[in-house]
């Protein structure tokens, strides 16, 4: 097997490194976190993606598979020195046990099994164990596992497990990719294929913005070759919401009246609990619920019942501000860009209030497309 390596690459775009790590590497496992991609992939495979950054100008830093027990090492040659000094703790000198992580039951028996056959079963230096020959032997011998990787955690030796279903495969290109809403174009980033449109284009669905296809030719006598669609197109995207009042509404109010509910179950099974039935034709209800650790789990639910009662009255400001703050909150969380504008405006229609909210935003609109 091709031996696994590690590159960490810092974007500002993550979107657009994950898409370039996908064809650099695309058998290679991705983490995310704080705008740095830590990818787990082959050598060969880590090269390649070192090149492809470079050209795209962005920071990718090979990790070296032997990072982790370099460190250990040193730590231990530190800890032997310290000895004489102060004393030192046997969880810096020793293992106590391994921790498996990504991996199902049946695998992680058998990664346990080869951790045995090499007299990791308890107590063991650290100066003695190979993190990555043990990696290795794991990537050999246990079937469902892609990708693993040893190191030391305190007095734990944990193997991270990349199973094999867990692995990225190469997926077909769309043949295109089509604008999924009416918009005006901002930015094209084509990664494979040709523009179609280019800022400031006013696009509607279905309209083809990048094509799967390149010119291997001259301006002059062009030669398509297909190569499928790959690229993000972002756009100006308007969205709004109306709202009609009527001269009356309705408004919900609590009576004061309450009925409360506790049940308790041991080991996920019901022991004991209160009467449930209420009684109210109109509630809200709030539930809290309270686990206690043990020889079994505890389980305790309360929940608290509180009747409510409807009144009509008649249509204020307040209530209509109220409405369109509502409304404004649910259309912004419906909203996946970067908000440019928003705003609310107001009129009388048909002896009805009405007030239309409106928000627009930048965001992605590709979506992928097989041509007929």
């Amino acid at each position: 097997m091709n031996r696994s390596a590690r590159v960490k690459i810092y974007a500002k775009d993550v979107v657009e490194a994950l898409a370039l790590v996908r064809r650099a590497a695309p058998h290679s496992a991705v983490t995310v976190a704080d705008g740095v991609l830590t990818v787990i992939c082959s050598r060969d495979d880590a090269e390649a993606l070192q090149r492809v950054c470079a050209r795209r100008g962005l920071n990718a830093e090979p990790l070296s598979p032997n990072f982790v027990k370099t460190l250990a090492k040193r730590a231990g040659v530190l800890a032997a020195a310290a000895v004489v000094v102060a004393g030192l703790t046997a969880s810096q000198l020793f293992v106590t046990g391994a921790d498996i992580m990504g991996a199902d039951a049946a695998s992680e028996a058998r990664i346990r099994a080869v951790l045995v056959e090499r007299g990791l079963s308890g107590y063991a230096l650290k100066s003695g164990i190979d993190t990555d020959e043990i990696a290795r032997a794991i990537e050999r011998e246990v079937d469902g596992i892609a990708l693993v990787e040893a190191f030391f955690d305190g007095d734990k030796l944990v193997i991270s497990a990349v199973p094999v279903a867990h692995m990225p495969t190469e997926t077909e290109k769309s043949e295109a990719l089509v604008s999924d809403s009416y918009a005006v174009v901002t930015r094209v980033a084509v990664f494979d294929g040709t523009a179609a449109v280019k800022p400031g284009d006013v696009v509607k669905p279905g309209d083809v913005l990048i094509e799967g296809k390149i010119n291997v030719g001259t301006l002059d006598e062009p030669q398509w070759a297909a190569t499928g669609a790959d690229g993000k197109v972002y756009a100006r995207v308007y969205a709004s919401r109306r709202l009609l009042f009527s001269p009356m509404y309705t408004e919900e109010s609590p009576t004061g009246r309450t009925h409360t509910v506790v049940e308790v179950s041991v080991g996920g099974k019901k022991v004991w609990g209160a009467n449930a039935d209420h009684g109210f034709e109109r509630y809200t209800s709030h539930t809290e619920t309270k686990r206690l650790r043990g020889i079994l789990p505890i389980e305790i639910v309360r929940t608290v019942y509180r009747e409510t009662t409807v009144k009509t009255l008649d249509t204020d400001e307040a209530y209509i501000l109220a409405a369109i703050a509502e409304a404004r909150e649910e259309l912004m969380s419906g909203t996946d860009g970067v908000v440019l504008s928003e705003g609310v405006n107001r009129g009388e229609y048909g002896g009805y209030e009405f007030a239309e909210i409106y928000i627009e935003t930048e965001r992605q609109i590709c979506r992928g497309e097989e041509l007929r």
